[in-house]
């Protein structure tokens, strides 16, 4: 476990792992409970068809609220590479020395892209960040390819388009 003393927050290797269960099984049955329920309500005469068209913007809500569980704010690396966020179920830490998995989120508009990292360790902890890190301390990209140049474990599946993702 490691104390930042600037904050006196400790911080440990998959910290946040329950919270992330969580919030995943909620968000999950989001699409599910929106499309079952009203359907059972209007078979019973209990409400009209209108209600149905909630269904429609299951996914859509569904989806997002996967993204709002797992979304990371304000990342700080931490001593012993650690990378912590706080998200919509508590903080979360991943151990950048033993990442499973690095991914890469965009969403694009009219005015500028959305673009993010998705992190993933060994404990099963998952967190979505984006390029900055608390505090104008360096960026995320920076710091997983620090230790990924480091790396000496098993192999780390990074996708295409995370490690096409330019620096800076």
């Amino acid at each position: 476990m490691t104390t930042d003393s600037a904050e006196a927050i400790s911080v440990f290797p998959g910290q946040g792992r329950p919270g992330q269960r969580i919030g995943n099984v909620l968000a999950w049955s989001t699409t599910p409970v929106l499309v079952v329920v009203p359907a059972m309500l209007v078979r019973a005469g209990l409400v009209g068809d209108g209600l149905c068209l909630l269904g429609l913007f299951s996914l859509l809500l569904g989806a997002t609220a996967v993204y709002c569980v797992n979304q990371g704010r304000h990342a700080r690396l931490h001593e012993g590479d650690l990378l912590s966020a706080r998200t919509l179920t508590s903080r979360r830490t991943v151990d950048l020395t033993r990442l499973k998995k690095v991914g890469r989120l965009e969403a694009s508009g009219r005015g500028t892209a959305a673009d993010w990292l998705v992190l993933t360790d060994v404990h099963g902890t998952r967190i979505i960040v984006d390029k900055q890190l608390a505090g104008g301390r360096g960026t995320t990209d920076d710091a997983v390819r620090e230790v990924l140049k480091r790396h000496s474990g098993p192999p780390v599946l990074v996708s295409d388009r995370a490690a096409g993702r330019p620096s800076g």
